[in-house]
């Protein structure tokens, strides 16, 4: 039932307005938005006119963004309701976008043809079968190719906004550690895996705010898989 219920997410909301608007909303929701994909190019790295694969693209905003800084983008979603906005708001556009419906546990069985990256925004804590998603975009991958992953951790399930998640829509929503996503990525068959903290952005001269930026990575550190945050994870084919 839960991908009969991710399928069905679109058309159980009460206003499609924010999936279209996306990635724009109240201040701070863009604000995070825009440092994540900031973010993205910088650690995909990859020169114009690469071929990127978008993982759980949702009303595709990042595929479309991506298109405009020149890749050639294929964008995946198990919901055709949501390949539909996509498509809708790609034609307003310029570029061309290739949005496609897809399970992303059956990832292995398309011919999508190969990739020089692949992105996963905040999608994969909706997969239950991860290994097979990540042994398929290995296989996508040219060699040397890019995979780039921004999840939430283990602890997201307990979240307010997950709990209500899968009280109104019944979707999955579970996280992942960042141990258990590196022992993954490694069966899967990348050789070179880095995680990298989310930093909160931009701080003041206080001794309050200096102090928070300096020691929140050691934090990060200690704590490890225990500290409730999102990981970006990047491993090379």
């Amino acid at each position: 039932m839960a991908k009969i219920d991710e399928i069905l997410y679109p058309t159980r909301l009460d206003s499609l307005e924010w999936l279209r608007n996306k990635p724009f909303g109240p201040a701070h929701v863009t604000a995070i938005h825009l440092r994540d994909f900031g973010n993205i190019l910088d650690l995909l790295d990859l020169p114009a006119g690469s071929r990127i694969l978008d993982l759980g693209v949702g009303s595709g905003w990042t595929s479309r963004w991506l298109t405009r800084c020149g890749y050639r983008v294929t964008g995946l979603d198990i919901s055709p309701g949501m390949i539909d906005i996509a498509r809708e708001q790609a034609e307003k556009e310029e570029g061309e976008t290739r949005f496609l419906a897809a399970d992303l546990e059956e990832l292995g069985n398309l011919d999508l043809g190969t990739f020089d990256g692949c992105l996963a925004y905040d999608v994969l804590h909706h997969v239950e079968k991860l290994d097979l998603t990540l042994e398929a975009v290995a296989k996508t991958l040219l060699p040397g190719g890019r995979f780039l992953a921004l999840e939430p951790n283990w602890n997201h399930r307990f979240s307010f906004e997950s709990v209500e998640a899968v009280r109104r829509f019944g979707v999955r929503e579970e996280g992942i550690s960042p141990r258990r996503f590196r022992r993954i990525l490694k069966r899967s068959g990348f050789s070179s895996i880095t995680r990298y903290h989310c930093s909160d952005g931009l701080y003041d001269n206080s001794a309050g705010a200096l102090a928070k930026h300096l020691f929140r990575p050691l934090l990060h550190r200690l704590m490890k898989a225990h500290y409730a945050t999102r990981v970006y994870m990047l491993a090379i084919r």
